[in-house]
């Protein structure tokens, strides 16, 4: 996969707005207003798999040895103010080995049974920002958290570097620039770039869910269609 610069998408964006004098920094502005919601869309569309976009070079992972009975969602090198999906949690065993944390919600049926114990923990329930292991931890264990991050963003200073997307990416990148372009604009081509907007937005989340083959079937309700999509969260 051969992917573009970030001054080609610049170039591109200006091209098809017809906006050409419009700034570098202007249009960075755009293009991480861009990676946010793209970041949005592929945080919120997977549901046990890391959707880290290829930019990030380690593994979203935060690292806590604690007795205390409770945790906090964020720690290490994730700020409070980031953009992230909590992945899981991880406890070390005796024999320097990870072992994955089940998830369980106070309405299951051993959560107030788990609750009364003590000792090494087999799951957690996560309300909120915190994270309650269970059983109640006796002594200092040490976990590991996993998380999904957000695309970086770019900078004037570095339109020469890959832009770290794939090419169905790189378009909804560039639409979604075009598309804040035209804001305020009377270009009759403004209905058709939010419509190539909004397909390409699907398109990725379809891409994303279909990558995500080890999710558990949900039960979803009987809703009504115009309530199935929030289609502002991306524009």
């Amino acid at each position: 996969m051969v992917q573009n610069t970030v001054q080609t998408l610049v170039d591109l964006a200006k091209d098809l707005s017809g906006l050409d004098a419009t700034s570098n920094a202007k249009m960075i502005r755009l293009m991480n207003l861009a990676t946010d919601s793209l970041s949005a869309i592929k945080l919120e569309a997977a549901n046990r798999t890391n959707p880290d976009f290829s930019s990030h070079t380690d593994l979203a992972r935060s690292t806590v040895t604690t007795s205390d009975t409770t945790l906090g969602v964020y720690g290490g090198d994730i700020g409070q103010d980031e953009l992230m999906t909590f992945v899981g949690i991880e406890v070390l065993g005796q024999n320097g080995e990870y072992r994955k944390l089940e998830a369980i919600d106070q309405r299951d049926e051993n959560y107030q049974s788990l609750q009364a114990q003590e000792g090494t923990p087999t799951h957690f329930d996560i309300t909120g920002q915190v994270i309650r292991p269970l059983p109640v931890p006796n002594a200092n264990q040490t976990y590991r958290l996993s998380y999904g991050r957000p695309h970086p963003r770019y900078s004037t200073d570095a339109l020469n570097e890959l832009t770290g997307l794939l090419p169905l990416e790189e378009e909804y990148v560039v639409m979604f620039t075009v598309d804040k372009l035209m804001v305020g604009s009377n270009d009759p081509s403004k209905a058709s770039v939010r419509n190539d907007l909004e397909r390409i937005a699907m398109r990725i989340e379809d891409m994303v869910g279909r990558r995500d083959q080890i999710s558990s079937r949900r039960l979803t309700g009987n809703v009504t269609p115009a309530f199935r999509e929030n289609a502002f969260r991306r524009v």
